[in-house]
């Protein structure tokens, strides 16, 4: 079975919505306002649902009269998991490939003349740079923090912010100052395997679906400094996404807010909190509407905190 056959079967069946329309259709054929009825689904996300699970292979259809029937591909739902994970010689190659031809091009991308430029923000692509200058250290050799801080400057002006992401990513261990490269760090990482594949156009499409269908919560936070009392104020439509983004670029150094992120390197991470100040149910309102009243619930959080010069982060807007 070649490899982008597998992995759109897979990716077919890692939803429960199309679980439940595959266990129906396996009991009978069945039309889309019929399977929307009986599973309690809007009749637009059964034809989306379906489509993606005609592309695997998995469903089938049937123009009857003045319906259009839906089967189960029994041959199909008969493939073992064996069948899925076995991949030909030459697919193997072809992957292995691209992956290649990628991990070039973020390369050269981020780096000139042996040095980095900039960290990328995407995390698969900063896995790669990090990977690259992880090989100018040997693994299960140890390093004095000194020679480390060397090494990584010889890359990249800003070492420390390196040296902490790689003991985040498991390729240090940390004892004191010494440092221990990880033998099998590439295996223990936490950062994310690449993936490179063809249907990244597919997956986007299923993600807009499923936001339209469950959109995340707005609302305003706050970024506070316990130890000196300072906030940043700050509002989003999604407001889980902008308060971990907000912690994965304070941690990785590539905060926007330079004042902010001088106190989270002088500091660290333990002097700060990330509270959740107000939540906004969006209701009825269109995606403008929406954006709109959460900017006024931050203005309004703004006005109410002043979390200007001595006490906040945030800097006053002109009128």
């Amino acid at each position: 079975m070649k490899f982008s056959e597998s992995i759109s079967i897979i990716k077919a069946l890692a939803d429960s919505s199309r679980l439940r329309i595959l266990d129906a259709l396996l009991e009978k054929p069945r039309y889309v306002e019929e399977l929307a009825e009986c599973l309690h689904l809007a009749v637009s996300t059964v034809s989306f649902h379906l489509k993606k699970l005609e592309q695997a292979n998995l469903v089938s259809k049937v123009k009857e009269q003045y319906y259009v029937m839906f089967y189960a591909n029994r041959n199909a739902l008969s493939l073992t998991l064996k069948d899925l994970i076995t991949v030909d010689d030459l697919e193997k190659s072809a992957q292995e490939e691209r992956i290649q031809a990628y991990k070039a091009k973020v390369i050269r991308t981020f780096f000139a003349d042996g040095k980095l430029t900039r960290i990328p923000a995407q995390q698969k692509k900063r896995w790669i740079v990090f990977e690259e200058i992880a090989r100018r250290f040997t693994p299960g050799q140890t390093y004095q923090e000194d020679e480390v801080n060397a090494r990584i400057a010889d890359v990249y002006d800003d070492y420390c912010t390196l040296r902490r992401a790689f003991v985040d990513g498991g390729i240090f261990t940390r004892d004191g100052a010494t440092y221990s490269v990880n033998s099998d760090w590439a295996a223990v990482s936490r950062f994310p395997e690449i993936e490179v594949t063809e249907d990244t156009m597919d997956r986007r499409t299923e993600l807009k679906q499923t936001y339209k269908e469950n959109p995340p919560m707005g609302g305003v936070f706050q970024i506070k400094n316990m130890q000196t009392g300072k906030l940043l104020i700050v509002s989003s439509t999604n407001l889980a996404g902008k308060i971990n983004s907000s912690r994965f670029q304070l941690k990785h150094g590539s905060h926007r807010n330079k004042a902010l992120q001088q106190d989270w390197q002088a500091y660290g991470a333990e002097a700060f909190s990330f509270d959740t100040l107000e939540e906004l149910e969006r209701k009825d309102r269109t995606d403008k509407e929406y954006g709109e009243d959460v900017a006024a619930l931050e203005a309004m959080w703004l006005e109410k905190a002043q979390p200007y010069d001595e006490r906040g982060y945030n800097t006053r807007r002109k009128a």
